[in-house]
């Protein structure tokens, strides 16, 4: 009976469980491979999906302080801003929170402390206190005020946010967050 070979390997019918068997010492190692990479790739992007990317925003509790990890993923001007979240629904809902962040002009009773670290390193790569900062934007549920800004390359982040003085009045709550800065024309 004629054989074929195939990589020195006879696959003629009088031994075909050597052939079985060195398929099957081929195949194991890359299908443990290959579900090394899927795990891999998976851990990967559990990692990535836990720690958030900007932009983003949370709520401050009573406490009113902020200790937020994250990631930057592509370098550029990050500002950290605090909102007035209010009820549109509410009456005279916009009018209070625009009171109490003291419109354009006075600012806000607040004090607010930002140390943003470069994380292993623990390099410092922001630190500011901003005082009664201003409003700067708005939408229909939200009044802006951005606290700094400071140009981040790629990397991991620990951002820590204290806020000092007024409480907000009933319907407004704070809400502190990092992104992208924009600078007009």
């Amino acid at each position: 009976m004629p054989h074929q070979s195939m990589g020195g390997l006879r696959t003629s019918g009088e031994r075909p469980w050597m052939f079985r068997s060195a398929c099957r010492n081929l195949v194991a190692p890359s299908r443990r491979i290959l579900a090394g990479l899927v795990l891999a790739a998976l851990c990967a992007a559990c990692a990535r999906s836990a720690t958030p990317v900007p932009p983003f925003e949370y709520r401050l509790d009573a406490s009113r302080i902020l200790q937020q990890d994250f990631v930057v993923r592509k370098a550029g001007l990050y500002a950290v801003s605090l909102s007035y979240t209010f009820d549109p629904e509410l009456p005279r809902g916009r009018q209070v929170a625009w009171k109490f962040a003291g419109g354009t002009k006075a600012g806000a009773p607040l004090q607010v402390e930002i140390t943003m670290v470069s994380q292993p390193t623990g390099r410092v790569v922001l630190q500011e206190i901003a005082t009664r900062p201003t409003l700067d934007s708005w939408n229909a549920r939200q009044l802006f005020s951005e606290l700094a800004a400071v140009q981040l390359a790629p990397g991991n982040y620990h951002l820590h946010v204290a806020v000092d003085g007024s409480v907000a009045p009933a319907g407004v709550t704070l809400h502190c967050g990092v992104a992208l800065a924009y600078r007009g024309k």
